[in-house]
């Protein structure tokens, strides 16, 4: 049986799931119940599209709290994220990651870097076809053959075959295309006035760049590539002792935490949660 790798970007999940809770939350202090019952409904929905052989979630929780490579080269890049917003989105992360933990699930984090260069490891590094389930289209860079990208609001899987009419660009031009325009979520400005038809006459050779946009360029390619970890040996050597530690699967620790976060709707489904995760990961880690 081939093996299945899901690999899920936490921060992104976790920031869809906690507007959606605050939307359906009656009172303020339903919020957190309801921010990880529906994080949680999340990954099995996705478990249950893809009956992965293993769950990896990354986070952006460093080991080193400190300037990231992409932070010193562009002192701007991410910083007009809102860090008040961003408190209360992450309030239930250590909680979250105790339930995937208990769940068999791999919590997967950077030594210096980023959660996007933990899933670009793992995609490197893992047997068999890998999922990532993301809405950020920096990881349409890591498409190949073994390596699919789900978008879990356009409900469409992005692979090798349909790249270009989910991204209107080719794969072999899309990350060029990425550093001509930049990114404003990351807060990485591109060249002034290149849109989708003067980057295509760009491709298509029709005028040369100047010498401050090449610049640009260059910049916007060594803030947005997912390979950096590669040069870090320090960084690969975190990854692959993750790699390398066996999962904590505990269905009565699954139980006590649903019980004690008043996931009642979990608790009454236990059974399908049981045979989705628990007994899988029971028959992956005996017959491998």
């Amino acid at each position: 049986m081939k093996k299945i790798n899901l690999i899920i970007d936490g921060n992104n999940l976790i920031h869809r799931t906690y507007w959606q809770a605050k939307l359906n939350a009656k009172e303020e202090k339903d919020i957190q119940g309801l921010h990880i019952l529906f994080t949680l409904r999340a990954v099995y929905h996705y478990a249950s599209l893809y009956r992965p052989t293993n769950t990896w979630i990354c986070w952006d929780e460093r080991l080193i709290y400190e300037p990231t490579p992409r932070q010193e080269l562009f002192t701007e890049y991410k910083a007009n994220r809102n860090k008040e917003n961003n408190n209360n989105v992450y309030a239930n992360n250590q909680i979250l990651i105790e339930i995937f933990d208990s769940m068999g699930i791999r919590n997967f984090y950077p030594r210096r870097l980023e959660a996007d260069d933990c899933v670009a490891y793992l995609c490197d590094a893992l047997d068999g076809m890998k999922v990532v389930v993301s809405v950020d289209k920096d990881f349409m860079q890591l498409i190949k053959n073994d390596v699919v990208v789900y978008s879990p609001i356009k409900k469409v899987e992005v692979t090798t075959e349909n790249f270009e009419q989910h991204n209107d660009v080719s794969k072999e031009h899309f990350f060029l295309f990425k550093c001509l325009r930049g990114d404003k979520s990351d807060n990485v400005p591109g060249i002034q006035g290149m849109g989708p038809k003067r980057i295509k006459r760009y491709i298509d050779g029709k005028f040369e760049l100047t010498e401050e946009q090449q610049l640009i360029v260059d910049r916007n390619k060594e803030l947005f590539r997912l390979d950096k970890y590669k040069e870090d040996n320090e960084e690969c050597d975190f990854y692959k002792q993750q790699c390398d530690q066996s999962s904590k699967l505990n269905w009565e620790q699954f139980l006590n935490l649903c019980e004690r976060y008043e996931l009642n709707s979990i608790i009454t489904q236990k059974e399908s949660w049981h045979d989705l995760f628990f007994m899988k990961n029971i028959l992956t880690e005996l017959f491998g």
